[in-house]
């Protein structure tokens, strides 16, 4: 195969470790399972170029390192475009890495993407807007915008101050009064925290829910309805330890479509896969059904494979 591979130095564990050294690394361990490679460095502001650049070239696959939210954008410009997404885990979570079983050490990652192969998954839409994993209004877009404020300072400095305002935000946010309509007509509720998953997200003991088969065509609304921030953190905390999903103050719901109302705003902060952005209120939620080629390690293909919609 042809790869393109485009690392966003700006990412949080490259940022901690010698870019360059990764690149030269990556690029060895394709060429040696007998691919040819272009790899490149970039920021987040030359993202967008780099992946206009390597879409060009049509390589086989766009393999990219960084975070959920780089991943986010380099998905977004691979949908409907037949070249495949390649996965390097170099963020905070990890998520769709997670999903599609890349391992989070990088020479093992680097290994099983040398070796991989194609399936296909969905991609969530809100108001034209894609997301890979997860959207999310309320209490998130506040604490991402609180993390990535104080990403870049030193730890000694970014930690304790970063850690300040989520206490500050989790005992002063208040629930939102918002509708939403399923195709049934609007039903009123009162949320800390919306949560719309591409697919539903299983709970298991020690890590945070994740999504078996990103493939079915199924969107998973999570109504976080705790009367404080500290709700939410709670309901990650029984996630993580592997409780249901529907539980006291949360409800789980999965459909194919979702608007969602808020009366008096007419634009919304939401947190796509971890990125901010403003949207016009009513957000429309949909899903396109395997949109996105993606690499996995091989023999996964089988289990999160599913026919292609007609």
């Amino acid at each position: 195969m042809h790869l393109c591979v485009i690392l966003n130095a700006q990412s949080g564990t490259l940022q901690q470790t010698n870019a360059s050294r990764v690149r030269d690394e990556l690029t060895e361990a394709f060429q040696q399972a007998g691919h040819s490679v272009r790899a490149e460095l970039t920021d987040g502001a030359g993202l967008s170029q780099a992946l206009r650049t390597a879409c060009a070239e049509r390589p086989d696959a766009i393999v990219i390192g960084g975070g959920d939210g780089t991943i986010r954008s380099a998905g977004a410009a691979l949908v409907g475009s037949g070249i495949a997404l390649g996965v390097l885990p170099f963020g905070t979570m990890n998520l769709l890495a997670h999903d599609l079983g890349i391992p989070m050490d990088v020479a093992d990652a680097l290994r099983v993407l040398a070796n991989a192969e194609v399936t296909h998954i969905d991609v969530g839409d809100v108001n034209g807007e894609m997301f890979l994993c997860k959207s999310c209004i309320g209490i998130v877009p506040v604490l991402s915008e609180v993390r990535e404020r104080y990403r870049s300072r030193p730890w000694y400095v970014g930690v304790p101050l970063t850690a300040w305002y989520f206490v500050r935000v989790l005992f002063g946010f208040r629930r939102m009064g918002l509708q939403v309509d399923r195709g049934y007509g609007r039903e009123k509720r009162r949320c800390i925290a919306l949560e719309v998953n591409n697919n539903s997200a299983v709970s298991g003991p020690f890590h945070f829910p994740r999504r078996r088969l990103p493939n079915q065509g199924k969107l998973e609304v999570v109504y976080v309805e705790s009367p404080s921030g500290w709700g939410y953190v709670w309901a990650n905390i029984l996630g993580l330890l592997g409780f249901s999903r529907n539980h006291v103050h949360v409800e789980a719901q999965v459909m194919t479509s979702l608007q969602v109302f808020r009366r008096r705003r007419r634009r919304l902060w939401v947190a796509n896969d971890g990125e901010l952005v403003r949207l016009k209120t009513p957000l429309s939620y949909t899903l396109h059904p395997q949109a996105l080629a993606v690499l996995v390690p091989r023999g996964t293909a089988r289990r999160i494979a599913a026919p292609p919609p007609p």
